[in-house]
């Protein structure tokens, strides 16, 4: 298999790869860690997002809708998202407080993802649905 399609996964005790968690079509462009568990996001060139369960070592859903590669994804909570948009700013200016877990459930966070495709789309965490999509 390419590793570049893969997620490695590492035992930080010893210095060999544990497992390669292998379900992306394309290579892996972007990482970002769900707050408080063992679970991991990435992004492909294969369009598509997929949210891993390093404890089972398994794929645990995926997202598509964009039209090209994946750049980056953050995890954030609606009502930073709205604040977000009402103020005008960019992504960029978003990212510091990104990934911040302040006690949420998982039901109150937005999957945010930005791609090569020009857009920024803003998932439902619960169903797994576009909330958003920014075309700039």
């Amino acid at each position: 298999s390419d590793s570049k399609k893969a997620l490695l996964v590492w035992e930080p005790q010893v210095s060999w790869r544990c497992r390669a968690l292998e379900s992306h079509s394309g290579d892996v462009t972007s990482i970002c860690f769900w707050p408080k568990q063992y679970r991991v996001l990435t992004g492909s060139r294969d369009q598509t997002i997929k949210m891993w369960d390093l404890e089972k070592h398994c794929c645990m859903f995926t997202l598509s809708g964009h039209q090209d590669e994946i750049t980056t994804i953050r995890i954030s909570n609606d009502k930073e998202v709205e604040e977000v948009i009402e103020r005008g700013e960019t992504f960029d200016d978003y990212n510091n407080i990104l990934n911040q877990d302040e006690g949420l459930d998982d039901e109150q966070r937005m999957i945010i993802s930005a791609s090569f495709d020009k857009t920024i789309k803003i998932w439902n965490f619960r169903s797994r649905e576009i909330e958003m999509d920014l075309v700039g």
